[in-house]
Formats: C-alpha cells, structure tokens, sequence
C-alpha cells in the first residue's frame, strides 16, 4: 500500500480529481455509487492508502484529455509515437507548457492536455492493422492511473499539476496527427466514407489512373494550392497541408493504399473524414467535378499506342505425307484430287485411326523409366466453309465398322444372357459392349467404356471448341487431373459415393475433333495455364474453299483402306500388359539432337512463352511419332517391331510441320489480341463500327483482321478502305 493522502490533496488545489484504485486498476469499494467521474472528491483521509492512485479525465479536472498509447499486445508503440513527437504542432504544445508525457508500465505513453470546457469522451482514435488499439484519448466519463503509481515515470513536457489549458486549435491537430496513425480497415463497410472509393479495375481508364496516377494527382494538388508538409519516416505517409494553411495536417496519401484522405472540416471541395482516388483528385480539382470529361481524358491518357509491327516470315509447311507408306500416300492423294479433302487433315486423321487401334497393345521403351505409348490429341483447324469433318470422318471410319461389328456381338450376347433365368446369371459374367470410338459422352461413362476396353479409346468431337472450353475452365479438379493422366498414359483411380472405386490402368484416350482458326485463337488466350491446350498437335488453317471436281474416287481404293484398318485391328490384341519395342542408339542419338534443337529455340529471345510451353509438349511426342511411324510401317510394309534411325527422321519431320502450324496460331493470337486492345478502346470512345474501321485502318492494321475483330463483312471493310484512300 502506498499513502497517496498528500498527493491527492495537492492535485486538488490545482483542479484535479485524484481517486484511490487497486492493484488490477478498479476503483476502490467505497467509491461505487459515488460520482466521483464528474465531481471532485474534497476528503483525503486513510482511504487514500492504496496500491496506485489515478486521476479522473473531464469535467471533474478541468477537461483533462489523455491521449493514450497503447501496447498491451506487444506492438511497436515506440516508433508511433517517437513519429508523433515530431510534428511542429506536438513539439509546440510541449515546449508551451500544455502537455505532460509519462510513460506507462506497459511501455505504453500518457500524453497530458488539459482543455478547459472543451474535452471530449472517451474515444479510439487509431488502430492497429488487426484492429487492436493503437492511439486511444480518455475524456469525459473515464479515468488513468498515473505518477506516482509504480512505473509511471515523467518523460516530457511539464508534470501534470503544471498544465496550461491548450489551445483549441492545437488541440484539434492533435487529434487529426493521431488519427493518422490508423492502420486498420473493417472488413466489410471500412473506417472510411466510400463515395466512389474502390475501382481499381484496371481494364477501365479510372481503374488504371487509381493505380498508377499518384504522380499527376500529386501535381494536380499542388495546382491548387495543396502542399506536401512532410513524409512520416514510420510508415511513408504523406502529409499533406490544405490550400490557405500554411503547417498541419489537412489531409494524408498513403495512409490507406491509393487512398487521399481529407481530415479538415475546411478543404473544399473535399468533405471531411473521406477517402478519394486518384481519379476523385482529378475529378474534382481538374475537371470541377464533371465525370465525363474526367473519363474521356482518361480514355484518351491510355489509348493504348499499338502499331502493327512488321510480320515475321513463318514458314508454314505441308505435312509430309511421304512419311507413310506408298499406297496410304496414293489414298489420300486419291481423296484430295477427286473430293477436295485437305491432305493435311486426312494425315492426322490417318495417324489418330492407327494411333487409337494401337491403344496400349505396343509401347516403347525410350529409356528406364520412360516408356512412350501412342497418344496424340489432334486439332484439325480450318475457317468456317472449309470441309473439316468429312475428310476426318473417311479416315476414322474403320473404327466405327469395328463398333458396328462389336455392337452386333454383344446384342447376340445379351439375347443369350436374358435367355437364363436368375439363377444361372449369377453364374455367369453379364456381356460388355467393348467401344472403340466415343463422341457423344460424359467423363463418368468414358470412365466405365475405357474400363471394359483397357486397350483404349478414340475420341471424336466434331466441333472442339467445346471440349477445349471446358479444358480452360477446370480447376485442380478430378476432370483436369483424369485428361493428365490420360495424356501420360498413366493410370486413374475413380471414387464415386454411390458406386465401388474404379482404377483405369494405362489410361489411353486419343482425341481428334475440328475447330475454326478464330476460336481457337481465343481459346489460347483464354487458357488457364493447366497446360491442357498445348497438348494438342495442331493442322495449318485452312482457310480456301475449292469447287467440287468431276473426277470421283474409286470405292476400290475406300474398301482397301477400310478392309486393312479392321484387319489390322483384330491384330492388335491387348493381354493386360503392353508389348514394349526398343529403339536403336541411332535413334535414339537423332532424338536428343532434335531435342537439343528445341532447346536452343525455347530459349532465344525471339520465343514466345507460348511457344516454349508447346515445344516442351512436343518433346514428349517425337518418341511416340517414331513408335507410331514404326507400327504403321510394319502394318502395310512388313519388317520387325524395332525403332530405327528412319522412323526418328520421319518423327522430326512431322513435328516440324506442327512447330510451325502452331508458331502461326500462336502469332495470330498475339496480333488479334493488339488489334482488339485497339477495338475495346474505340467501342469505350462510342464510336460506330465504321468509324472504328476508319480508325483501325489507318493504324496500318489489315482488313482481313478488322474484319475478324469487327465481325464485319470483308467486302465492307474493302469498300470503306476505299473511301479513306480517296
């Protein structure tokens, strides 16, 4: 216990309202029902005797304010309040006599005003980042302990008996230079006034300046009479003085991100207390609060500067079809000449019906470790008009006959199985439609048909823009992870709450479907980066359409290829485990130094990132290109299940042609992806469609991509490019 008797009697004659507290900081017992927040206390007898005294805030000592800087949770005060201390208004109101500075056990600060009739109630000014009190001032209705309780020590300024009334003006910056410290946002409405607050979209103008304007809204502040005042060494918090005023602080930058907040009560046309972007700065001082003429010089500051770059040569190569067999080659130059079917279209077609027959039958062994099977994701790319599907559909329709075939056994089948009574199913396994060729699916049921034909599967979309759309929207989920593993040949466990696991081993799924040169640009763009869309081996766009010839197709030559494809698939049985085929060390020394090739692409400058991802995809296809090359050889030429320098060769030769049809994708993604920068900014312009074309035209953009962008008929951009030559 300590005898506060004296102490108390002494702050009373100077005004102050001295009450005895507890260790734990409560008020005595004989205090409760008293009044003695707002009236003071006149007796100073034994009950002064107490562990620590404390001095009432408010009306009861003459409108003390205590400014109190907390760190019960172990914060950095110090470097607060060390900041606080720095300001000419604080360090004025110290050096006068009007405030006094203790130090609290905690490590926290007491700082003393006292202001006659002008106090206010208790109040958080600042908080921490987590919402924990930073900077708090006790007034009317509240009371601290304070010297000479044990370790509250005087640090500055005058001892509290000392003070002098403070200046209402001082007082009022006191307040605002606390405040400033606050450091927490509430989660949902904020600690400040939102207004239009908050559009950081930087797809839009004002988005873009509220990000990246600081500059020019600083400039535009001292325009009008603004001034830096000084830069808070703390945390880089600007302070900023209002135009008129020539010390304090009016207003500070930073102290929220992006955010100009306004403190005084006199800093028109700003309000008080409120946030502003560096978009509401312009708004507001530069264009006197007019909206549209804020935001068309914002659409006019990011205009965005494309001009069409010279086009770099690609050279796009045919397929080489001499890398099949003589009489394959004879077919499909057959099918070209008397139907107009694309040679590189019927090629790949060609490759997925040979590449699906095989399935998991024959795989080869690259090195330990690496086994590659014959799994290829096709994409047959050509404008609309061009024929995509009928030269896909003659290459793929052996496996249909086989389908066919299968279907009518297992009808057979089943007929003999319904034939048993009860009893005798039970004895026996029910038949299964073993599939080959899936379109029309669901995942789940791809799941089960693979599972009852674990050779594999081929699947056909006629039209692949779905299917690669639903590859760019998957997460890390089960469909993303199943086409993954499917691409890698590797096995697939499939957990359904309604049915018994499912493990899929070898997963083998080859897809082949067609799309048009403009969707799929825009499905690159929109890939999501799972890798999905660079697994495909894309066509050349084709974008020519040829009128129908007289000549006419011998059914010879389409019963041949059909006939031999079936023939060839019944050769091809899968007995649980994979035939493995080695290839020679020539081979094998060809492959690492077409990979060595591709290395030294991926890392030129000159490659895109979206090339050296496809690269990287089309170094795991040269070995299945050899294999594939390999078994279609031996099926139409004869010889040994052996891969040799001649079917690397041919490997390389085909991963040429789809290097270079992707490096023409790819590019003509990147120049539409400019020209429709251009066309969002002349659409944000409200421009027309014509006056849009006459812009892009004379950007030197092309008329076949305005028309693409524009969605306008070729003829009509023609006859406008005219009317500008003119």
């Amino acid at each position: 216990m300590n005898d506060y008797r004296d102490i108390a009697e002494l702050h009373s004659f100077e005004g102050f309202n001295m009450i005895p507290v507890n260790e734990d900081k409560s008020p005595m017992a004989w205090l409760a029902g008293t009044e003695y927040l707002y009236n003071p206390i006149t007796v100073f007898d034994n009950r002064y005797i107490a562990p620590r005294i404390a001095v009432t805030c408010g009306v009861a000592s003459g409108g003390l304010e205590v400014f109190d800087f907390d760190k019960h949770q172990g914060q950095d005060i110090d470097s607060v309040f060390n900041d606080f201390m720095t300001h000419d208004e604080v360090i004025a109101v110290v050096t006068q006599g009007m405030a006094a500075i203790y130090k609290t056990p905690s490590g926290g600060y007491h700082f003393m005003i006292r202001s006659g009739r002008h106090f206010s109630n208790t109040s958080v000014l600042s908080r921490y980042a987590d919402g924990n009190v930073m900077i708090e001032v006790r007034g009317g209705g509240s009371y601290v302990v304070c010297h000479p309780s044990e370790g509250y020590t005087h640090t500055a300024g005058v001892e509290m008996i000392k003070l002098q009334n403070i200046d209402l003006q001082l007082r009022t910056s006191l307040y605002t230079i606390a405040r400033t410290y606050n450091a927490y946002i509430k989660p949902e409405q904020g600690t400040v006034k939102t207004g239009s607050w908050g559009n950081f979209d930087k797809s839009k103008a004002w988005g873009k300046f509220n990000e990246e304007g600081e500059d020019e809204a600083k400039q535009v502040l001292k325009e009008f009479g603004w001034q830096l005042d000084k830069i808070r060494h703390k945390d880089g918090v600007e302070l900023w003085t209002r135009p008129g005023k020539t010390k304090g602080v009016s207003a500070t930058l930073g102290q929220y991100p992006n955010m100009f907040y306004v403190w005084s009560s006199n800093a028109e046309p700003f309000e008080y207390m409120k946030g502003y972007t560096y978009t509401d700065i312009l708004k507001l001082l530069k264009f006197n609060n007019d909206w549209n003429e804020t935001k068309q010089y914002l659409i006019e500051k990011y205009a965005p500067e494309v001009v069409p770059e010279p086009e770099q040569e690609i050279n796009v190569i045919k397929f080489p079809v001499e890398v099949f067999p003589e009489a394959i080659q004879s077919y499909i130059s057959e099918l070209n000449r008397t139907l107009n079917y694309k040679m590189d279209f019927l090629s790949v077609s060609f490759m997925f019906t040979m590449a699906t027959i095989n399935g998991n039958s024959i795989k080869l062994r690259v090195k330990n470790g690496w086994t590659a099977a014959t799994t290829f994701w096709f994409a047959v790319v050509g404008d609309s008009g061009v024929m995509k599907t009928h030269p896909v559909t003659q290459m793929i329709k052996p496996l249909k006959q086989i389908d066919n075939s299968s279907k009518d056994i297992y009808d057979y089948q089943m007929e003999e199985y319904n034939r048993l009574d009860e009893s005798q199913k039970k004895k026996v396994e029910k038949p299964v439609f073993k599939q080959l060729l899936i379109e029309d699916f669901t995942l789940e049921a791809c799941h089960w048909i693979h599972k009852h034909n674990p050779k594999g599967l081929g699947l056909y979309k006629d039209e692949l823009v779905g299917f690669i759309n639903d590859m760019n929207k998957y997460r890390k989920g089960s469909d993303e992870q199943f086409w993954l593993q499917s691409f890698n040949n590797s096995s697939y466990i499939v957990n359904r709450v309604t049915k018994e696991p499912l493990i899929i081993n070898d997963i083998m799924v080859n897809i082949i479907g067609s799309i048009q040169l403009s969707i799929l640009q825009q499905a690159v763009k929109a890939a999501n980066g799972n890798g999905l869309i660079e697994r495909f081996l894309y066509t050349t766009s084709e974008s020519n359409i040829y009128p129908l010839s007289m000549d006419d197709i011998n059914k010879e030559w389409i019963d041949w290829y059909n006939s031999n494809l079936v023939a060839i698939e019944k050769s091809f049985v899968y007995a649980e485990q994979p035939t493995i085929i080695e290839m020679t060390p020539e081979a094998l020394k060809l492959m690492i130094e077409y990979d060595t090739a591709l290395c030294n692409i991926q890392t030129s400058e000159d490659t895109s990132a979206g090339m050296r991802n496809y690269l990287n995809k089309i170094k795991t296809y040269i070995p299945r290109l050899a294999l594939l090359t390999c078994i279609i050889d031996v099926c139409f030429d004869g010889g040994v299940y052996l891969v040799d320098d001649r079917h690397m060769k041919k490997a390389t030769m085909i991963a040429d042609y789809f290097i270079s049809s992707a490096k023409f994708i790819f590019q003509e993604a990147d120049r539409l992806d400019d020209i429709n920068s251009v066309k969002r900014f002349l659409v944000s312009k409200g421009l027309s469609k014509t006056d849009q074309i006459r812009e892009m035209l004379a950007k030197g953009f092309k008329q076949v991509d305005i028309a693409k962008v524009i969605q306008s008929p070729k003829s009509y951009i023609s006859k406008i490019a005219q009317d500008v030559r003119k």
